[in-house]
């Protein structure tokens, strides 16, 4: 499996626990291959992660499980980057 791939899953797995409907669009995408760049991906989970805060407020508690899987991508984007720097 790809990085990017490993990368979903890792935050989708999560995910499904707070708002499966809205994450379905973003899995579809991953499925059928419309992502052509990890920056793609995390273009739109971003987006959604901004939508759940503005909808739902920063104390509901959906918020907090986002801030939960936004800080996993957050950290799971700095693995990735630490691994995509050039060796010397």
């Amino acid at each position: 499996m790809c990085v990017c791939g490993v990368l979903a899953n890792s935050i989708t797995s999560h995910y499904y626990m707070v708002v499966t409907i809205v994450l379905l669009p973003v899995r579809e995408k991953f499925e059928t291959g419309v992502y052509k760049t990890i920056t793609e991906f995390v273009a739109d989970m971003r987006l959604l992660l901004e939508n759940c805060y503005r909808f739902n407020g920063p104390d509901h508690s959906v918020s907090r499980k986002a801030q939960r899987i936004e800080t996993l991508l957050e950290q799971k984007l700095a693995l990735l980057s630490r691994f995509a720097q050039p060796l010397r």
